[in-house]
C-alpha cells in the first residue's frame, strides 16, 4: 500500500544544467520507497492495544490509591479498569475516585473482590481502551413490560401466554409500546425473539387474587413459566416451574418471582405463561412483570 506516489521529484533535464539536484532526487525517492515499503493497511490488525500506557509515572500512596502528575481525571474516570505493574506483578483495579488538586489522586478497588491490592513497587499504570462513561461495546437487548388484568379469564390447568390475544393488557413498559429497546418483543403474541445468540437473564413475577377459590395441587397450584423454542424444538428452562400454594387457600394475593440465565440461539423465542389448578371461583390475574437482558 503506497502512502506517497512516486516519483516525488519530477524527472531531471538531460542537459545536465541542474545536475546538483540528482543526489537530492535520489535521496528523497529512497525515503519515500522506505515509507511505502513499511506501510501497513489499517485492516491488518487492531487499531490500538487493549491497554494504553498512561505516560506518567505513578506515586504509590496506599494499597488502594496513587497519584500522577497533571490533571488526568478525564482519562482516569470513575469505573475505568486499570492495569498496573507492582512488585507482585500485574494488578487489575477499578477507579472509584479521581480528583485533581496539584496532582491527580486516584482511588481504586481490586477488579475482583478478592483481588490483589497495589503495593510499594507500583511503577506503571495502563488504562483500559474502553471509555467507562461512554463505552463502545455492543448494546444489550432489554425487555421490560408490565401486564395487567383486562378481559382475561383463568381456567384450571390451562397454561395461558401473557399477550393481548388472551385478553391481558400492557400497563407499563420501559421502551415504547412493546417494552423492547430493539423491538424483539411482540405484545400481541407475547413472544420475545432473540436476534443474537448468547446467554440472557430472564425474570418474571406475577400475582393473582382469590376469593372463593380452592387450589387443588399443593405443589403445583399456581405458577409462571417460560417456553424457549429454537429450530422448532422446545428447550427446558432450568428455572421454570410452578409454585407451592397451600391447598384450599382463598382470599390471597400470590406473587411468585423467579429468574435465571437462558441460552438463546439466534432466532430462538420465549413466551411467558400463567397456569393455575383450582376448584370454585377462578382466581383473577392481577399483575406480572417480565424482564430480559442480554446477551450477557
Amino acid at each position: 500500500m503506497s502512502i506517497i506516489n512516486l516519483p516525488l521529484v519530477p524527472p531531471l533535464p538531460t542537459d545536465g544544467q541542474v545536475g546538483d539536484a540528482v543526489p537530492l532526487d535520489a535521496t528523497i525517492n529512497y525515503i519515500v520507497n522506505q515509507v511505502n515499503a513499511n506501510a501497513q493497511p489499517m485492516s491488518a490488525g487492531p487499531l490500538q492495544l487493549e491497554w494504553q500506557p498512561l505516560g506518567q509515572t505513578p506515586t504509590y500512596v496506599s494499597g488502594t490509591s496513587f497519584t500522577v502528575p497533571g490533571n488526568l481525571t478525564t482519562t482516569l474516570q470513575f469505573g475505568r479498569v486499570l492495569q498496573t505493574l507492582n512488585t507482585s506483578g500485574l494488578v487489575y483495579s477499578i477507579v472509584t475516585s479521581s480528583v485533581f488538586t496539584s496532582v491527580t489522586t486516584v482511588t481504586v478497588v481490586p477488579y475482583l473482590p478478592s483481588g490483589t491490592a497495589l503495593d510499594t513497587g507500583l511503577s506503571q499504570v495502563n488504562f483500559g481502551f474502553l471509555n467507562a462513561l461512554n463505552p463502545s461495546p455492543p448494546a444489550k437487548s432489554v425487555l421490560q413490560v408490565l401486564w395487567a388484568h383486562n378481559v382475561d379469564v383463568l381456567a384450571t390447568g390451562v397454561s395461558q401466554t401473557l399477550n393481548t390475544a388472551n385478553g391481558f393488557i400492557v400497563s407499563g413498559t420501559l421502551f415504547g409500546s412493546n417494552g423492547s429497546n430493539f423491538g424483539e418483543y411482540n405484545t400481541a403474541t407475547g413472544i420475545f425473539t432473540a436476534t443474537r445468540a448468547g446467554w440472557y437473564n430472564c425474570s418474571y413475577t406475577g400475582s393473582v387474587t382469590t376469593t372463593g377459590t380452592t387450589f387443588t395441587l399443593a405443589a403445583n397450584s399456581m405458577g409462571f413459566s417460560g417456553s424457549v423454542f429454537s429450530g422448532g424444538s422446545a428447550i427446558a428452562l432450568p428455572f421454570a416451574g410452578r409454585f407451592y400454594v397451600p391447598v384450599g387457600a382463598s382470599g390471597l394475593a400470590i406473587s411468585p418471582t423467579i429468574s435465571g440465565p437462558v441460552y438463546f440461539a439466534a432466532g430462538a423465542t420465549i413466551s411467558f405463561n400463567i397456569v393455575t389448578s383450582f376448584t370454585g371461583t377462578a382466581p383473577v390475574f392481577s399483575l406480572a412483570e417480565l424482564g430480559i437482558i442480554g446477551p450477557l
